[in-house]
């Protein structure tokens, strides 16, 4: 027997499904990367009076869940107010959401500029010898990665490659995918590059996480800027998902910085700027 809550999630999404013809698409959505500040991102957004995000934190519409029909996705967001003229909400509200892994699935540029051209994108990049670090070290405290660092990374291609060989397999398993990508997440250029291919760059606002967290209300207030919200001073910036872990073994270190040199500077030259990441 469901519990109350139970019973009441399954209502509440009986009756999102029922109205999602009448429910908005998203203005904006933060499509990555993981473990580069989204957390942080994504809490700050929602202090924002003008800002609602989808019911569910991370919908997984475009890259997961394609499978089930747009109706499906616009469940998850608020009633399209515009047919309402009673209806209270501002019209002046962005609707965003936020999936880190959007960026690196193939697939998603091409189907997210299917049903939203006009959505405005996010993207924070983390130095990606730091970025894969962090991810391990997070799957490790969950007790989710039995391999030490070295052994992971070494072993990351072939256990990955088969999610990529099914990509249009509804239910394909996607554990390894998503939880083993540690270098494959932070080939940041030729994931950028899929993106370029069907948005306008104009609709990107690109930082890099160092940025970010160094000078956060700048940066915050550079967003807020770029999706047309008005200005809003939050009373803390704190970091939402900080990692404390050791330091790097220096030669693993050494060889991820050779490893990430060449993808690196691809991105610099793409984006006309360099984030000064390890060399």
């Amino acid at each position: 027997m469901l519990s109350r809550y139970e019973l009441g999630l399954k209502k509440d999404w009986f009756w999102r499904r029922t109205t999602a013809k009448l429910r908005v698409l998203p203005d904006f959505i933060l499509i990555g990367a993981q473990k580069c500040g989204s957390t942080s991102f994504y809490d700050y957004m929602m202090e924002h009076p003008k800002v609602i995000s989808s019911s569910r934190k991370a919908p997984r519409f475009f890259d997961l869940y394609y499978h089930k029909g747009i109706n499906y996705y616009r469940a998850y967001f608020p009633y399209y107010w515009k047919l309402f003229p009673n209806y209270t909400l501002d019209r002046e509200i962005k609707v965003g959401e936020e999936t880190q892994d959007y960026i690196m699935h193939p697939l998603a540029p091409e189907r997210m500029a299917k049903h939203l051209p006009n959505v405005k994108l996010i993207v924070l990049l983390r130095d990606p010898v730091d970025r894969a670090y962090s991810h391990w070290n997070h799957r490790r405290r969950l007790g989710k990665e039995p391999l030490s660092f070295e052994e992971a990374i070494a072993v990351e291609d072939e256990k990955i490659q088969p999610y990529f060989d099914h990509l249009n397999t509804p239910g394909y398993p996607h554990y390894n995918y998503l939880n083993s990508s540690y270098k494959k997440r932070g080939m940041y250029a030729e994931q950028l590059e899929r993106w370029f291919k069907f948005f306008p760059r104009e609709q990107f606002y690109i930082q890099s996480s160092e940025k970010f967290f160094a000078d956060t209300k700048e940066v915050f207030n550079d967003i807020l800027d770029f999706l047309e919200l008005p200005f809003y001073d939050l009373q803390d910036y704190e970091n939402s998902n900080p990692g404390d872990y050791d330091d790097l073994n220096p030669e693993t270190r050494a060889q991820l910085v050779d490893y990430f040199r060449e993808p690196n500077q691809r991105l610099y030259d793409m984006l006309g700027v360099d984030y000064g990441w390890s060399r």
